[in-house]
C-alpha cells in the first residue's frame, strides 16, 4: 500500500470501495482493513493522489501475500467503481470475475491501466462478457488487458488512436476478425496479443516493421474456422522481440534468418504453420530461448546438433514432422530442459544414453519413430522424469526393459507398448510408487508377471496383452486402489483368476481373455460394482457361473464365451441394470433360458448358442426393447418361436439355428422390419413364408432357413427389387416347389461383392457364421456380411428350367440348385458369374452339353453336374482340368476327361458297338500289328503334349487362385456336399 499524503479519501469514494467489496464472494480475508471506520486511502491495494482521491485499484504491487494469482477472487464487477472519477489504474486480472463489465468503465476519462483478464483464459470459461465500445474509450490508456473476456466482434478503430498504449491483450475473448493495420500506428507497442480467437484475412507486413515490438501472439492454434495467412519478412528486423507465437496461422515463406539474431528471444512458437524444409540450425544463436514449437509441420532435415549449446532451452516441440536422422548426442547437453516433444517424425537409430544426464528433463515423447536398438540403462538417472512414451507403431527395439528404470522414481507414465521389447519385466518396477498408467502390450516380453508390480498403489492402468506371459497372475495386483483398466489378454498365463481381484472397487475394464486360464469364476468378482467390461472369453474356466456377478450394477459387457462353463445361466444377472452386451456361447450350461431376462431393457446382444440349454424361448424376452442381435442357436429348445419376438423392433440379427422348435415362424417377426440377418436353418418349422415377410425388404441381407419342413411355391416377393440387400438366401432342404423365377435378376445384392466398412460397424453388429457346403466340406464364414455371396436353393421341388438370368448375379459365390427336378440345359450365361467358386447342379433333370462358358469362371473350385441327363463332351479349359469323375457320375452321355474318351463314347446320334476285351473282335490281328504300333507311337507323342499342356494350366489356375486375396476367415468342417 502507498499513499501520496495524509488526505483523507471522501465518504463517496469510501461506500464505492465497500460495495465493491460486497460483490466479492470469496478470499474476503484480503479486504480485512476495508472498512467504513477507516481512510480507504490506507487500506491495502488502494493508492490516493494529494487530494485524497482514489487513483489506483491493483491487487499485484501489494507483496507476495496478496499477490493476484494467490487471490483467486470471485464475484461481479460492480457500478460503484465508475464513481472513483480520478482512478488511472484498475487492476483486478487473473481472477475470476463474473456477470457484465460495466460499461461505465470506457468512460474514466484519466483511466490508463484496464486489465480484467480471466484467471487461465485458454480454460475457455467466459463467465465475464464485455463490449469495447465502438467509437471512443479512454484516451490516455497505456495498459489494456481483457484476455479470457467474452468480449465478441472486432477491434474497434479508436484504439489505432491510442498514442500512448504500449500493451494490447485480447487473447481469447470470442473475437472474430482481421488482424487491422491500424495496429501499426501504435508506435510504442511493445505488447499484441490477440490469439486464441478467430481470425482471418492476411497479417498485415508493415507489423514487422513496429520496432518497439517485444510480444507477437497471433496464434490461432486449432481453430478450425480460422483462415489468418501471413509471412514473417525477410527484410524485417523486429530487434526487441522476446516472443513470437503465428501457431495454426498458414506461412509463406520460411523461418528468416534474422530470426537467429534475436539476441532476447525466448519463445518461439510457429507450430502448424506449414512451414518445411530444413530446421534453422541458426536458432543456435538465441542464447536465451527457452520454448520452441515447430510441431506439426513438414520439417525433413535432421535434428541440428548445434542446438545442444542452447543452454536456457527448456519446451522443445518438435512432434508431427518428417525429421529424419539420429537423435543428436549434443541433446543430452541441454541441462533445463523439461518438455522434449520428438514423436511422430522418422527418426532413425538408437536412442542416445546421453539423455540420461538430463536431471530436470519431466516428459520425453519419442513414440512413432523409426527408432532402433537397445533402450538406454542411462535414462534411469533422468529422475525428474514423470512421462516417458516411447511405444510404436514404427520403432523396433531390442533388449529387455533396464532394470533402472525402477529407480524413475516420479514417473507417471511409462508407454514402452508396440516396440518389440523382449525380456522379461523387471522387478524393479515395482518401485514406480507414482506410477499411473503401464503400457507393455505388444511386445515380446515373457516369463512371470512379478509379484512387485502390486506395490504400484497408484497404478490406474496396466497393459499387458499381446505378449508370452506366463506363470500365474500375481495375488498382489488385489493391491491396486486406483485400477481402472486391466488388460492381461493373449498371452500364456496358467492357474486361475486370484480371488483378491475382487478388491479392485474402482476397476472399470477387466480383459482376461485368451489367456489359458483354468478354475472357477471367483465369486469375490461380484464385487467390483463399477465394473463395465468384463472379458473372459475363450479360456478354460469350468464350473458354474458365480451368482455374484449380478452385483455389478454397472457392468455393460460380459463376455464369457468359449469356455467350459457348467450349470444354469442365473436368473439374477436380470438384476443387472445397464448390461447391454451379454456372450455366454460355447460352454456346457444346462437348464432353461430365464424368464427374467425380459427385465434388461438395456440390452441389444445376447448370444447363448451352442450350449445345452432346454425348454422354450420365454415369451418375456420380447420385452427386450433395445434388442438388436439374439442368437440362441445349437441349443435343445424346443416349443414354438415364440409371438413376443414380433415386439423387438430394433432386432438386426436373429439366430435361432439348429433347435428342435415347432410350429411355423410367427407371422409378428414381420414387424422387424429392421431385420438384417435371419437363420432358422434346421430348426424343425412348418408353414409357409407369409406374404407379410416382404415387410423384411429394406434390410435383409442373409435369409437362412434351410433343413425345415417349409412347403409352397417359390414366394414371388422374395425375388424383386425390393430386396435388394440380399446376399446370402438359403431355401435348401425343404418342400418347396413350382419355378425358379426368372426375376431373380432382380436381386441386386447379389451383383456387388460386399465390402467391409471402413468403421467398423457391420463386423460389430453382425458377427454371424455361417456354414456353407462346397468342397472337401462344410466352409465356415465369420464376418458373413462383409465376405459372401451364396445362393442355396437345393434339396426341393423345383421344376422348371434354369432362367438365363441368372447369369446377371455376377457377385455369388457358392450356388447350389442341385437336388430339384430342374430341366433343359444349362445356361450359358452362368459363364458370367466371374465370382463364382462353387457350382453344384447334381440331380436334377438338366440335359445338353456343359456349356463351354462356363470355363471362364477361373475362381471355380467346386463343380457337380452328377446324375443328371447332360451329353456331349467335358470342357477341358483351366479349372475344368482339375473337377474328378465324381462330378460327372450318372450322365452316361457324357465324354472326355476326366471320363472315357469321346471317340470311344456314344454318339448321340449313332449307337457304337461297346468295345470287348476279347481279342476276336479283331478279325486279324496280325494284319492290325503295324497299325497299332504306329498308334500306339502316336497315342504316347500326343499323351505327352496334352500332360505337358494340362500341368502348365494346371499349376497356372493353382497360382492365380492362390494369389487372389478373399479377405475370408475360412475354416474346414467335417461333413459331406
Amino acid at each position: 500500500m502507498v499513499t501520496l499524503c495524509e488526505c483523507v479519501c471522501s465518504d463517496a469514494e469510501s461506500q464505492a470501495l465497500l460495495q465493491f467489496k460486497s460483490g466479492v464472494t470469496s478470499n474476503m480475508s484480503s479486504f480485512d482493513d476495508w472498512n467504513g471506520g477507516s481512510d480507504c486511502c490506507t487500506w491495502k491495494g488502494i493508492t490516493c493522489d494529494a487530494e485524497g482521491s482514489v487513483t489506483s485499484l491493483n491487487f499485484t504491487d501489494v507483496g507476495n501475500r496478496y499477490d493476484l494469482q494467490k487471490l483467486n477472487l470471485n464475484g461481479t464487477l460492480t457500478l460503484s467503481l465508475c464513481n472513483l472519477t480520478r482512478l488511472k489504474v484498475l487492476e483486478l486480472s487473473w481472477n475470476w470475475w463474473q456477470g457484465s463489465i460495466p460499461d461505465c468503465f470506457w468512460s474514466l476519462a484519466e483511466l490508463e491501466w484496464l486489465d480484467l483478464s480471466i484467471k487461465s483464459p485458454a480454460v475457455r470459461i467466459w463467465n465475464l462478457v464485455g463490449q469495447i465500445p465502438a467509437t471512443t474509450g479512454p484516451p490516455n490508456l497505456q495498459h489494456l488487458g481483457l484476455s479470457g473476456v467474452n468480449l465478441s466482434g472486432n477491434v474497434p478503430p479508436w484504439i489505432g488512436g491510442l498514442s500512448s498504449l504500449q500493451y494490447l491483450d485480447v487473447s481469447y475473448t470470442l473475437l472474430e476478425m482481421e488482424v487491422p493495420e491500424f495496429f501499426c500506428n501504435l508506435h510504442l507497442l511493445s505488447w499484441l496479443d490477440i490469439s486464441g480467437n478467430t481470425l482471418h484475412g492476411r497479417i498485415p507486413d508493415c507489423l514487422w516493421g513496429m520496432k518497439n515490438l517485444t510480444k507477437i501472439e497471433l496464434s490461432v492454434y486449432e481453430d478450425p474456422a480460422s483462415s489468418l495467412t501471413g509471412e514473417i519478412l525477410e527484410s524485417a528486423f523486429i530487434p526487441n522481440i522476446q516472443a513470437l507465437g503465428l501457431n495454426g496461422v498458414k506461412l509463406s515463406g520460411g523461418i528468416p534468418t534474422w530470426i537467429g539474431k534475436l539476441w532476447n528471444l525466448g519463445y518461439l512458437n510457429l507450430g502448424s504453420t506449414s512451414l518445411g524444409g530444413e530446421l534453422p540450425a541458426f536458432l543456435s544463436n538465441n542464447s536465451k530461448l527457452v520454448w520452441l514449437s515447430l510441431n506439426y509441420n513438414n520439417f525433413t532435415s535432421p535434428l541440428p546438433p548445434t542446438w545442444g549449446n542452447l543452454s536456457s532451452f527448456k519446451y522443445m516441440y518438435l512432434q508431427g514432422n518428417q525429421i529424419s536422422g539420429q537423435i543428436p548426442d549434443s541433446f543430452g547437453d541441454l541441462s533445463q530442459l523439461v518438455h522434449c516433444f520428438l514423436s511422430t517424425n522418422k527418426l532413425t537409430g538408437r536412442i542416445p544414453a546421453s539423455l540420461g544426464k538430463l536431471q530436470q528433463l519431466q516428459i520425453l515423447e519419442l513414440y512413432e519413430n523409426k527408432l532402433t536398438g537397445e533402450l538406454p540403462s542411462e535414462l534411469g538417472n533422468a529422475t525428474s522424469l514423470l512421462q516417458l512414451y516411447v511405444h510404436g507403431p514404427g520403432n523396433q527395439l531390442s533388449g529387455s526393459i533396464p532394470e533402472s528404470f525402477g529407480q524413475l522414481q516420479a514417473l507417471g507414465y511409462l508407454y514402452l507398448n508396440g516396440t518389440g521389447v523382449g525380456g522379461q519385466i523387471p522387478a524393479s518396477l515395482g518401485n514406480l510408487s507414482n506410477l499411473v498408467h503401464l503400457y507393455l502390450f505388444q511386445n515380446n516380453l515373457f516369463g512371470p508377471i512379478p509379484e512387485s508390480l502390486g506395490r504400484l498403489s497408484n497404478l490406474e492402468v496396466l497393459y499387458l496383452e499381446n505378449n508370452m506371459l506366463t506363470g500365474p497372475i500375481p495375488s498382489s495386483f488385489g493391491n491396486f486402489p486406483k485400477m481402472t483398466h486391466l488388460y492381461l489378454f493373449n498371452n500364456n498365463l496358467q492357474g486361475g483368476i486370484p480371488s483378491s481381484l475382487g478388491q479392485l472397487t474402482s476397476l472399470q475394464y477387466l480383459y482376461l481373455n485368451s489367456t489359458g486360464l483354468t478354475g472357477e469364476i471367483p465369486e469375490s468378482l461380484g464385487s467390483l460394482s463399477n465394473l463395465m467390461h468384463l472379458y473372459l472369453y475363450t479360456n478354460n474356466l469350468r464350473g458354474p457361473i458365480p451368482k455374484s456377478l449380478a452385483n455389478m450394477s454397472s457392468l455393460i459387457v460380459m463376455y464369457l464365451q468359449e469356455n467350459q462353463l457348467t450349470g444354469p445361466i442365473p436368473t439374477e444377472f436380470s438384476q443387472l441394470p445397464q448390461i447391454l452386451v451379454m456372450s455366454l456361447s460355447k460352454n456346457n450350461l444346462t437348464g432353461q433360458i430365464p424368464s427374467s431376462f425380459g427385465k434388461l431393457s438395456l440390452m441389444f446382444f445376447l448370444d447363448l448358442s451352442n450350449n445345452i440349454l432346454v425348454g422354450q424361448i420365454p415369451e418375456s424376452v420380447g420385452n427386450c426393447s433395445s434388442m438388436m442381435d439374439l442368437k440362441l442357436s445349437s441349443n435343445n429348445l424346443t416349443g414354438p418361436i415364440p409371438r413376443s419376438l414380433g415386439n423387438l423392433r430394433s432386432l438386426r440379427t436373429l439366430v435361432l439355428s439348429h433347435n428342435r422348435f415347432s410350429g411355423e415362424i410367427p407371422e409378428s417377426l414381420s414387424s422387424c422390419g429392421n431385420l438384417t440377418v435371419m437363420d432358422l436353418v434346421d430348426c424343425g418349422l412348418s408353414g409357409e413364408l407369409l406374404p407379410q415377410f416382404a415387410s423384411w425388404n429394406r434390410t435383409l441381407r442373409v435369409l437362412m432357413i434351410g433343413s425345415n419342413n417349409i412347403t409352397g411355391e417359390l414366394p414371388p416377393w422374395l425375388f424383386t427389387s425390393n430386396f435388394s440387400s440380399l446376399q446370402v438366401l438359403d431355401l435348401s432342404s425343404n418342400n418347396f416347389s413350382g419355378e425358379l423365377p426368372s426375376s431373380i435378376h432382380q436381386l441386386d445384392g447379389f451383383k456387388v461383392t460386399p465390402e467391409r466398412s471402413m468403421d467398423g460397424s457391420d463386423t460389430t453388429l453382425y458377427n454371424v457364421t455361417i456354414n456353407i457346403p462346397a468342397k472337401g466340406g462344410d466352409l465356415e464364414f465369420k464376418y458373413v456380411i462383409d465376405t459372401v455371396c451364396s445362393l442355396d436353393l437345393s434339396g426341393n421341388a423345383l421344376a422348371s428350367k434354369i432362367p438365363s438370368e441368372l447369369g446377371q448375379l455376377f457377385a455369388v459365390k457358392f450356388l447350389r440348385l442341385n437336388g430339384n427336378k430342374l430341366n433343359g440345359s444349362i445356361p450359358a450365361s452362368l459363364g458370367e458369374m466371374a465370382a463364382l467358386e462353387s457350382l453344384n447342379l447334381a440331380k436334377n433333370d438338366l440335359s445338353g452339353e456343359i456349356p463351354t462358358e462356363l470355363t471362364n469362371l477361373t475362381y471355380l473350385t467346386y463343380f457337380n453336374v452328377a446324375n443328371n441327363n447332360l451329353s456331349g463332351k467335358i470342357p477341358t479349359d483351366n479349372q475344368f482340368i482339375s473337377f474328378d469323375a465324381a462330378m460327372y457320375e450318372g450322365n452316361p452321355l457324357l465324354c472326355g476327361r476326366p471320363l472315357k474318351n469321346c471317340a470311344l463314347s456314344t454318339s448321340p446320334d449313332v449307337q457304337a458297338p461297346e468295345v470287348q476285351a476279347d481279342v476276336t473282335c479283331f478279325h486279324d490281328w496280325m494284319s492290325w500289328e503295324p497299325f497299332l504300333g504306329g498308334f500306339a507311337f502316336g497315342f504316347i507323342g500326343v499323351f505327352a503334349y496334352l500332360m505337358s499342356d494340362w500341368t502348365d494350366k494346371f499349376w497356372l489356375g493353382a497360382f492365380s487362385r492362390s494369389e487372389r486375396p478373399h479377405g475370408l476367415q475360412i475354416q474346414a468342417r467335417s461333413g459331406s456336399w
